[in-house]
């Protein structure tokens, strides 16, 4: 799955203003945004004195950030504050895998090109 609002972002702002039905009418032409590969990403961190690890695609696509852009227009019709999300605060990716459960900035991980553990073949998908 293409992740463009983490779980943190959702429960810790989002759905006090919106549900993710609501979310999901606005991606609902997702499958048709593109993006660009750029890396395979890796992130490891200690939790509860257990070594955590995920893997991941790190991604560019300017049509998901415009889907973040639209979901933080709804946040504040809705009541919402705009800095309590900003949608160009995004690191775009595909999980692929972890161990106990997925990680997230939270947790001290950023998933972008500084993650970058091995390279792939670049293309574009759409």
């Amino acid at each position: 799955h293409v992740t463009v609002v983490t779980p943190p972002e959702y429960y810790d702002q989002l759905r006090s203003h919106l549900s993710m039905v609501e979310i999901d009418a606005l991606a609902a032409n997702i499958q048709s945004s593109t993006f660009s590969v750029v890396c395979l990403g890796r992130a490891a961190v200690e939790i509860n004195q257990q070594q955590q690890s995920a893997l991941f695609i790190v991604l560019d696509s300017p049509e998901l950030l415009a889907i973040r852009q639209q979901i933080q227009a709804l946040y504040v019709k809705k009541g919402g504050n705009a800095a309590d999300f900003n949608p160009t605060h995004f690191y775009p990716h595909i999980t692929l895998g972890f161990t106990a459960r997925d990680l997230h900035e939270s947790d001290g991980v950023i998933k972008d090109k500084k993650s970058c553990y091995a390279q792939l073949a670049s293309s574009t998908i759409d």
